[in-house]
């Protein structure tokens, strides 16, 4: 398929969601970028709401994911892959059926569609304020062309943060698949301090909505808030672009706490993801 092709398919796939704006994993750029890393791919314009699954297969057993399913809850078993496991993680929180395998939980999305001094004015206090001493300091933003040469440093120290703190995200890989399938479909921003680079994020961008992908801060980008800065000017550069919201993922005040207040600093709210459930070929004809 030529380039052109896959972006009007892309648009068009996108276009069904409201806004423009699919949810990551609904998106056309993420199944693209899990078929180049062998997925298989299925995409339903059923009547209850657009649905993108991403499937595997484990000898005779096929397991297929509907992550961010934003239609009827109720109406995910038909459009489930036939002979499949599906796992669902719908937006709201009631209605599907299925067993149970992980709880509901809340993210953090910001809202661009309002005017710059309208995000600022809606930063919490503590944020704005590092924001401006990040503004008025030593520290240098950069907007790179995102490939996998100049984001191999990031991608390196976010692997060694997701040893250090135990946690997993998408594999590495995928970002290069998904720069492949999708070109120009992200944001890659460098705090450098004297020239040295002490911190980078990455927004992956999907229709008109963005994500927040991984970040990391040496120390140096920790001691002057480079990370508030980064965020802000992504936020400014993805508006200009056309983008509307962005996810900052998962902000659990239970687990995470800082984490969470940093993130909802921003100004984002929080929006509620409902819980992932399992349902089994059987269960689906009965």
């Amino acid at each position: 398929m030529s380039a052109s092709a896959s972006a009007g398919r892309g648009a068009a796939w996108d276009g069904m969601f409201p806004g423009g704006a699919p949810p990551f994993q609904q998106s056309f750029a993420y199944g693209e970028a899990a078929a180049r890393l062998g997925s298989e791919v299925w995409r339903i314009p059923s009547g209850a709401g657009p649905v993108q699954f991403i499937g595997r297969r484990f000898g005779p057993l096929r397991l297929v994911l509907a992550s961010r399913w934003r239609g009827d809850p109720g109406g995910i078993s038909a459009a489930c892959p036939a002979r499949s496991a599906c796992l669902v993680t719908p937006e709201a929180g009631g209605g599907a059926p299925g067993l149970t395998v992980a709880p509901p939980r809340l993210e953090a999305v910001l809202d661009l569609t309002r005017p710059a001094e309208a995000l600022r004015a809606a930063l919490d206090q503590k944020w704005r304020n590092r924001l401006v001493r990040a503004e008025s300091g030593a520290l240098r933003v950069l907007s790179q062309r995102p490939d996998a040469a100049r984001l191999r440093h990031l991608l390196g120290r976010d692997g060694a943060q997701q040893r250090t703190r135990g946690y997993r995200t998408l594999p590495h890989a995928f970002v290069a698949a998904w720069l492949d399938a999708a070109p120009g479909a992200a944001l890659h921003l460098v705090g450098s301090v004297r020239g040295e680079a002490v911190a980078e994020v990455l927004f992956l961008v999907h229709g008109r909505a963005a994500t927040w992908h991984c970040g990391w801060a040496g120390a140096e980008g920790r001691a002057v808030s480079a990370h508030n800065l980064l965020l802000w000017r992504g936020f400014l550069d993805l508006r200009d672009r056309g983008v509307t919201s962005v996810n900052l993922g998962i902000a659990d005040p239970d687990r995470t706490p800082g984490l969470a207040r940093f993130k909802r600093g921003t100004g984002a709210a929080p929006h509620a993801v409902g819980p992932t459930r399992l349902l089994l070929p059987i269960r689906r004809r009965s």
